[in-house]
């Protein structure tokens, strides 16, 4: 189910992916996300996430990029998160 009927991994599961990179979401709600798609990734094929932070209290965005094993760079993508306050 993570991959489309081409054998490569499926858009829609990246937002999932990325966020188990997440060291910790207790608390937080995603404010907004970017996805830059450049290339595919391919069945069977490992990805190195790269991931870093930036932000202030009010507001933290996380910025991710994936680097397929033949070096192409395969999504970009920045998240987000501000304090959920739940009612």
């Amino acid at each position: 189910s993570d991959c489309d009927l081409n054998h490569h991994m499926n858009n829609t599961y990246y937002p999932d992916m990325l966020c188990d990179f997440m060291p910790d979401m207790d608390g937080l709600r995603m404010s907004e996300m970017c996805l830059s798609f450049l290339s595919e990734a391919p069945l069977g094929q490992k990805v190195e996430v790269l991931h870093g932070v930036a932000g202030n209290v009010e507001e933290t965005r996380h910025f991710f990029r994936t680097i397929r094993e033949d070096g192409k760079t395969g999504v970009e993508a920045e998240m987000r998160f501000c304090e959920a306050h739940w009612q």
